[in-house]
């Protein structure tokens, strides 16, 4: 009798220490989370503004080598945010109350053809500086840098999905 109750408190202080000396490993794992979350964590927006300012420099003329044409004068700026502005100065053009709304009209109408050329060059943009999102406004103006028409292209975000699907089976 005695035998078997040194072996059934044997047992049990068995148990009780092998529980108490177990590896939580919920703790290990938060742990483990927690320094992967410290060294794979993204560069600040500051170095990533940077990063694309950078891009910018070193591709401003050849983004506009791709649009401009026959000497036409097409100017780039940074803007806020990931957005470039593109300028396009129609030195034949000059708007006068006459001409005005016919010229709006047109260039707006024009706007909707050059989808493709525009949101393939945000898409390439946007792919080329490895950011989500990229916009690019373009702006036509006249000899006296009066707007005639103004429109953004949108890279990476999803109301322009379809624009780079298309863009993607075009190129392939």
């Amino acid at each position: 009798m005695l035998k078997k109750i040194f072996v059934i408190l044997s047992v049990c202080t068995l148990v009780i220490t092998l529980t108490a000396c177990r590896n939580d490993n919920d703790e290990s794992e938060d742990y483990d989370t927690d320094y992967e979350y410290y060294t794979d964590s993204e560069p600040a927006p500051e170095e990533l503004r940077g990063q694309f300012e950078l891009f910018f420099e070193e591709n401003q003329e050849s983004i506009i080598e791709t649009i401009a044409i026959d000497g036409e004068d097409v100017r780039l700026e940074l803007a806020a945010g990931y957005e470039f502005l593109m300028t396009i100065l129609l030195d034949d053009i000059e708007l006068d109350d006459e001409n005005r709304p016919l010229y709006i009209l047109a260039f707006e109408m024009t706007f909707s053809q050059m989808t493709d050329l525009f949101g393939g060059l945000a898409y390439e943009i946007r792919e080329a500086a490895e950011i989500d999102s990229f916009r690019l406004s373009v702006i036509f103006v006249d000899i006296n840098e009066e707007v005639i028409a103004r429109s953004s292209f949108d890279a990476g975000l999803s109301s322009n999905e379809e624009i780079e699907e298309e863009y993607e089976e075009e190129t392939d």
